[in-house]
C-alpha cells in the first residue's frame, strides 16, 4: 500500500506540470503573465519625471546652458559609470531636441526625479504643433517654460519675450480646445500657482511652499502681479552674464543702463507671474541657485530652502517665483516708469498692435541700443566728423614717410649761417656761464677775461682796418681764426719764458706788437 502511494505522488505530479505547461504555452496566458510583470515593476519602480521646455538661445546656446545644468548635477559622469559609454549628445539642430538628467538621492544615489529637457531653438510658427503635443503628453502640472537670453545681445531681450509669449499663448490656445481636460488642468494650475504667488515666504522650502498654496489665508496681488497668466509656469534665464563686462567696454555701458534693463525685465516677468535669473557658466553657484529654482517649481522634496532674492550683483541676479513688486522694482533706481511699461507692454502683446507711441519696446531698444547700428545710425545722419577713424598702418607710415623726406630736403638748402654763428659764440657763451675763469701757463697767471677782451678788441681792429693775414675772424673761418689766434697767444707766452725769464715786475706781451697793443697785465699792477 505504500508504494502504490509513492507511485500514485509522481503520477499525480506529472499530471499536474503537464497541465500547468499546457496552459502556460496557450497564447492569451503568455500575454497575462507579462503583463502583469511589466505592471508590477511598473507600480513599483516608477520614476516621477517632470519637463522642462528650454525655449531660445539657438542650437549652441540651448545646448551650453543643458551641459552646464548637467555639470552642476553631475550628470555626465553618473551616466558614463551607469552605461560605461559616451552619452549621446543633445540634438539642438531638429525642432525639439531632447534629453534628461536624473536627480538622485545624496546618500544612496537612488533616482528620484527623472527631468526631461526639451529644446526648442526659435519661435518658429511651424514648430508650434510640435510644442503643444509635447506639453499635452505629459501631466499639465509637471511641465515648466524656460525663456533662454543670451548676454550677447541684451537689446533684443524685449522683442524675444513678445514672440515667445505670442507663441506660447497660441500654443496654450490649441491645448485647450483640443482637450477638454488639459484646460480644466490649467485652470488649476494657475489657480495654485497664483495662490503660491500671494503667500511666498522667502526662504521656504517646496513643501511649506505646497501648503502654504493651499491655506485660506493669502496676501491679494499686488498691482500688476499676475494679471495675464500663459496656463504654465514661466521662468526667464539670462545666461552668460559674464559677458556684461565685455558689453560694458565696448556698448559704453554704465550701472544706469544694467539697471534699466534689470527693471524692464522684472516688470514686464512680474504681469505673467514668472521669475527671472541671471547664470554664468563658471560661476556653479548661479547655475545652482537656478537648479534649486526649477525643483521648487515642481514641489520636489528634493529641492532646498527657496534662492534669495538679489538684485544688486550685476551677474547673479535672483528673482524668485512671487518675491517681486513694483514698489521693489522702484527701489532698485529713481525715476523709472512701472506703470507706463506695465502699459506698453499689455499692448505689445496684441496680435494686430500697430500703436508704437505707447510700445515698451520701443522705449526700450531707444534706450539699449546695439553699438553696431548706433554707429551707422550716426554715419549716416552726416555725424562722421565725431569719429575717429584710424588708418591703415601702411598709409600711415607712408604719410610720414613724405613728411620726414620733406624736412631733410628743406634742412640741406637752408643756409649754413646759423650753425656757424653758433660754433663763434660758443667761447664767450661758455666763459659768460661759467663766470670769471683763471689758469697757469708756464708759471703766469692768465685771466681768462683779459684774454677775451683781447679777442674782442682785435676782433675790432681787423674790421676796421683788413689784415693782410690770411685767417680772418669773419666770414666762413670765423671759428678756425679764434683757435688760431688763442694757439699763437699761447705759444708766445710760452716762448718768451723759454727765451727770457720773468721778472715779478714784468709784464707779458706777444712775439709780435703789429697784430696785439701792449698792456700790463695784472702781475704789473700788482708790482706797482
Amino acid at each position: 500500500m505504500p508504494d502504490a502511494v509513492v507511485q500514485a505522488r509522481p503520477s499525480t505530479a506529472g499530471s499536474t506540470v503537464s497541465r500547468d505547461t499546457t496552459a502556460a504555452l496557450r497564447p492569451d496566458a503568455k500575454e497575462e503573465i507579462w503583463s502583469t510583470m511589466l505592471s508590477s515593476v511598473s507600480a513599483t519602480k516608477a520614476i516621477p519625471l517632470k519637463n522642462v521646455f528650454i525655449l531660445g538661445g539657438g542650437a549652441t546656446g540651448a545646448q551650453e546652458f543643458v551641459e552646464s545644468l548637467m555639470r552642476v548635477q553631475g550628470a555626465e559622469k553618473k551616466r558614463a559609470r551607469q552605461r560605461k559609454h559616451t552619452q549621446a549628445p543633445l540634438t539642438t539642430e531638429l525642432a525639439l531636441g531632447y534629453t534628461y538628467l536624473d536627480i538622485e538621492e545624496a546618500e544612496h544615489e537612488d533616482i528620484l526625479t527623472r527631468l526631461g529637457l526639451y529644446t526648442l531653438p526659435a519661435p518658429a510658427p511651424s514648430y508650434e504643433p510640435i510644442l503643444a503635443q509635447a506639453v499635452a503628453a505629459s501631466p499639465i502640472p509637471d511641465n515648466l517654460l524656460l525663456i533662454l537670453l543670451d548676454w550677447a545681445t541684451p537689446w533684443t531681450w524685449l522683442s524675444e519675450i513678445r514672440k515667445w509669449v505670442r507663441t506660447l499663448k497660441r500654443v496654450t490656445s490649441r491645448i485647450r480646445e483640443s482637450d477638454a481636460l488639459a484646460e480644466e488642468a490649467m485652470d488649476k494650475l494657475m489657480e495654485d500657482w497664483e495662490m503660491r504667488i500671494r503667500n511666498y515666504t522667502e526662504n521656504a522650502t517646496a513643501t511649506a511652499t505646497s501648503e502654504a498654496a493651499v491655506s485660506d489665508v493669502s496676501l491679494p496681488l499686488s498691482s500688476g502681479q499676475f494679471d495675464d497668466p500663459l496656463g504654465l509656469p514661466l521662468m526667464v534665464v539670462c545666461h552668460n552674464a559674464d559677458k556684461t563686462e565685455s558689453i560694458a567696454r565696448e556698448a559704453n555701458f554704465k550701472d544706469e543702463q544694467f539697471d534699466f534693463i534689470q527693471q524692464y525685465l522684472r516688470t514686464v516677468l512680474l504681469k505673467h507671474g514668472a521669475g527671472l535669473h541671471y547664470t554664468t557658466p563658471f560661476l556653479t553657484e548661479t547655475t545652482s541657485a537656478l537648479f534649486n529654482a526649477i525643483q521648487s517649481a515642481f514641489s520636489l522634496p528634493t529641492a532646498a530652502p527657496t534662492p534669495k532674492a538679489n538684485v544688486i550683483a550685476r551677474d547673479a541676479v535672483i528673482i524668485p517665483f512671487g518675491w517681486d513688486s513694483w514698489g521693489k522694482i522702484r527701489v532698485l533706481r529713481e525715476g523709472f516708469d512701472v506703470e507706463g511699461v506695465h502699459a506698453g507692454w499689455a499692448v505689445d502683446l496684441k496680435e494686430d498692435s500697430n500703436d508704437t507711441e505707447a510700445s515698451a519696446i520701443e522705449v526700450y531698444e531707444d534706450v539699449i541700443k546695439d553699438p553696431k547700428q548706433a554707429s551707422s545710425a550716426v554715419l549716416a545722419l552726416g555725424a562722421s566728423d565725431s569719429i575717429t577713424h584710424c588708418a591703415a598702418e601702411q598709409d600711415f607710415l607712408t604719410e610720414q614717410l613724405k613728411i620726414l623726406e620733406k624736412k631733410a630736403s628743406e634742412s640741406k638748402e637752408a643756409p649754413s649761417s646759423a650753425s656757424q654763428m653758433s660754433a663763434s659764440s660758443n667761447f664767450s657763451y661758455t666763459n659768460s656761464a661759467l663766470g670769471p675763469v683763471s689758469f697757469n701757463v708756464g708759471g703766469i697767471q692768465v685771466d681768462a677775461d683779459d684774454v677775451d677782451e683781447r679777442l674782442r678788441r682785435l676782433k675790432d681792429r681787423k674790421s676796421i682796418k683788413p689784415s693782410s693775414s690770411d685767417v680772418t675772424l669773419d666770414g666762413i673761418d670765423g671759428g678756425k681764426a679764434q683757435t688760431e689766434v688763442l694757439q699763437n697767444f699761447f705759444n708766445s707766452l710760452l716762448t718768451k719764458k723759454a727765451n727770457k725769464p720773468t721778472t715779478s715786475g714784468g709784464s707779458p706781451s706777444r712775439s709780435s706788437s703789429k697784430d696785439v697793443p701792449p698792456r700790463s697785465s695784472r702781475s704789473d699792477t700788482e708790482a706797482r
